[in-house]
């Protein structure tokens, strides 16, 4: 009996252990999938439900407060709960239900008792309005003065310093102000001589939220090569704020000495003028002196966002009322929401009850991370989050590249608990916007690790990396067309294959080219060794300084290459990635007179896409090539398009030489637009590798804890209609380079383009 009662414990501890262990696992699945609806909900509030409440929030707050509150619910009827707490106080027509509940709906509880004099506001995106101002996506609400307001809108003021006098110095720049709604921030900016980013710091990861007057700084160190210093104070998106007693600090010999500045007091200003001495005039945003609040003495400097003018409609496809999105949310919820509300000038009807949405607000500010910053793990799960959402509604290429975005989501969320630092996440999120296969996206952090480039230039060639170039001249133990067999001990191809889940790219040829890119990358500081393969299978090893970035940035920059040169008697070469229009315009007496002429395209034009109208016969008519999605559905659903061309007209002389195009898949965006013309009016032959298969306006991403995410907002396909992206241009005649070409200090795409010209 005994027996039996110990088998039956061990057999009872067994059973609890492996239930205990599935429960654990289980709760890692439930924090993802509870955050997954919780994604699905959020995109469909912030960029579709018309009402004011909503647009008037923090989403990128919301976002980080969101994950917090549903990460650890138990069970449906608890994610339900949260979630309507989160949105109902301010989306009053939205229902979130169990996706088993037939519901029985009628406009009625959203139709105003008298709606006289009220218009219907409803979302329009152009792309989606998430970058500047100046860009050609634009996301509005129809019939609200505030259509295109939003948290990417600054109103700026600033002043600036010669940097000569600070140079190798540590700086500090403070001020003193009071928000009353929205969000403060000040900024400092150190600007290089060698147009390298230097010191840069904005307060985006520790805004200044609502309260009382208070003190804010910001310490750096200008680099060596500065030339001016900019600093001031802006406001982000909607609300009003007062700064006061701004002070600029040098440190010498260990203490910090002020430096004057003019008028950091606004004293002797006139009342409700601008502050002298100090640059404004954003738009949207007014800004005067006043007395109404001062830190010290009488008056401050107010900057208020200030609604324009109905900015009208962006295109002429809306909603109209009593359209509505129903859609599963997972977890068994479901969601039913207008997009389409009836409004007066000042209030979306159904209104949201203001105590609730006051609730809501301080509950955000109480629960929220004083830095934003992705060491914390609630700013990298806010983050992915409002990635997914841009590109599940945005992104104009997933019929195309066949990315399962679901399921990157989960990945990404999973990845991001795992995560420990900043730098951490910053890998997920290249691993994550990797799936997009779009050459344009990069992600990136402020602030990130030091590192310093190899100073040479890598091409995958037969399968191995090779050294093509060397910019450090005082090298001499390395040798243009060595196979670079292993970096710091690693073996060189095994490192290219861990470097391509993190890299974004449409065609091979662009994941090649940043591949190698990347594969220059190593930690600042210490010299790396390299072991290279020779000419005859020698293998050597060498020991290389690396270049700092922004020597390795200038360098490559200010490289003098070949800008044309005449080949032989009648054969011209011009490089399109070196030459302007004005110096190919002082070229055409001899290019007149040329039987063939070479175009190099094997990078990124400058400026010259005139050069197209010599060729043309006839006058451009493919204007429906770029297309700028009209979205006004989630999900990219009955997406249409707003199309543009280029619209070019033959230019007198017109060449009737022999006419060839350079191009490989470093050639993206620009250089395809440039390359698509000689492909469709068939102007040229084509020798080479197929371009990067990316084109399209980038839109830029700022996400929450200082990483910056750029990608492709616009459809761009071929003249005829056809498939662009994933695809590029073809060249007729393909070729590879060869190492054994490399070492002999030849240029077979050249030589092959000479043979054709002299047949």
């Amino acid at each position: 009996m005994k027996e039996i009662k110990k088998r039956f414990v061990f057999t009872a501890l067994m059973v609890l252990l492996v239930v205990s262990g599935c429960s654990r696992q289980t709760s890692a699945d439930q924090r993802v999938g509870n955050i997954e609806t919780f994604a699905r909900l959020y995109g469909y509030v912030k960029y579709f439900y018309p009402g004011d409440e909503a647009a008037a929030m923090n989403w990128d707050r919301i976002a980080i407060y969101g994950v917090k509150k549903v990460e650890n619910v138990k069970n449906t009827a608890e994610l339900k709960k949260a979630l309507e707490e989160l949105f109902l106080p301010i989306t009053p027509g939205l229902i979130i239900h169990e996706s088993d509940v037939k519901l029985k709906l009628s406009n009625s509880r959203l139709t105003p008792p008298d709606t006289t004099g009220m218009k219907v506001v409803t979302w329009q995106h152009l792309g989606v309005g998430i970058g500047n101002k100046q860009s050609i996506y634009k996301s509005i609400r129809l019939n609200r003065k505030d259509g295109d307001a939003g948290t990417n809108l600054f109103g700026t003021m600033t002043t600036r310093l010669d940097a000569a006098a600070y140079r190798g110095k540590e700086i500090k720049f403070k001020a003193a102000v009071k928000v009353a709604e929205g969000q403060g921030q000040l900024w400092l900016r150190v600007d290089r001589k060698s147009n390298e980013r230097g010191f840069f710091d904005n307060m985006d990861n520790r805004p200044i939220q609502p309260g009382e007057w208070k003190g804010y700084e910001i310490t750096g160190k200008v680099d060596t090569d500065a030339y001016r210093i900019f600093f001031g104070c802006f406001l982000k998106g909607k609300g009003k704020l007062w700064v006061d007693d701004l002070q600029f600090y040098v440190k010498e010999n260990g203490r910090w000495e002020p430096v004057p500045l003019e008028n950091p007091d606004f004293e002797g200003d006139k009342e409700g003028g601008p502050p002298a001495k100090w640059a404004t005039g954003s738009p949207f945003y007014s800004f005067g002196v006043t007395s109404e609040t001062a830190n010290t003495g009488k008056k401050s400097v107010s900057i208020a966002y200030t609604p324009r003018e109905d900015p009208g409609e962006l295109f002429e496809q809306k909603a109209a009322f009593g359209e509505y999105i129903s859609k599963e949310l997972g977890n068994g919820l479901s969601c039913h929401m207008p997009i389409a509300l009836y409004g007066t000038e000042d209030q979306t009807y159904p209104p949201a009850q203001g105590n609730a949405i006051e609730a809501l607000v301080t509950a955000i500010k109480k629960d929220f991370p004083e830095t934003l910053s992705g060491n914390d793990l609630y700013v990298r799960l806010g983050d992915i989050v409002i990635t997914w959402n841009v590109m599940q509604h945005f992104f104009p290429y997933f019929d195309v590249t066949k990315t399962d975005w679901k399921a990157a989501l989960t990945e990404a969320l999973g990845s991001a608990y795992s995560d420990k630092t900043d730098r951490d996440f910053l890998m997920t999120l290249k691993k994550f916007t990797a799936a997009l296969k779009d050459g344009h996206v990069r992600a990136s952090l402020r602030d990130a690790a030091r590192e310093s480039m190899l100073p040479f230039d890598f091409e995958w060639i037969e399968g191995r990396p090779v050294i093509t170039d060397i910019w450090d001249k005082t090298i001499s133990d390395v040798r243009v067309g060595d196979v670079v067999k292993e970096i710091a001990g690693k073996d060189s191809v095994k490192a290219v294959e861990e470097l391509k889940p993190y890299i974004s790219a449409a065609t091979e040829g662009w994941l090649m080219y940043r591949a190698m890119t990347e594969l220059l990358r190593v930690p600042a500081g210490a010299d790396v060794k390299l072991k290279l393969e020779r000419d005859g299978g020698e293998t050597v090893d060498v020991l290389v300084k690396p270049m700092e970035i922004s020597a390795y940035s200038q360098t490559v920059r200010n490289l003098e290459g070949t800008k044309s040169k005449k080949i032989k008697e009648g054969i011209y070469y011009l490089n399109m990635d070196q030459i302007k229009m004005e110096e190919i315009d002082a070229l055409m007496p001899e290019l007149e007179k040329a039987r063939a002429i070479i175009c190099d395209m094997r990078g990124y034009p400058k400026g010259n896409h005139l050069f197209i109208s010599h060729l043309l016969k006839e006058k451009d008519t493919s204007t429906k090539w770029m297309r700028v999605p009209r979205v006004i559905y989630p999900d990219y659903e009955k997406v249409t398009f707003q199309e543009h061309g280029w619209r070019l007209e033959p230019i007198e002389p017109r060449l009737t030489a022999k006419i060839f195009f350079l191009t490989d898949g470093r050639a993206i965006s620009y250089a395809e637009s440039f390359m698509s013309f000689i492909e469709f009016y068939k102007l040229a032959t084509i020798v080479g590798q197929p371009t990067a298969g990316t084109n399209g306006n980038v839109n830029p991403l700022i996400l929450p804890g200082g990483y910056y995410l750029t990608w492709t907002g616009m459809r761009v396909v071929k003249h005829d209609g056809s498939q662009h992206h994933g695809v590029g241009i073809i060249p007729h005649v393909p070729m590879k380079r060869t190492i054994r070409g490399v070492r002999e200090g030849r240029d077979e795409f050249l030589e092959k383009a000479i043979e054709l010209a002299e047949k």
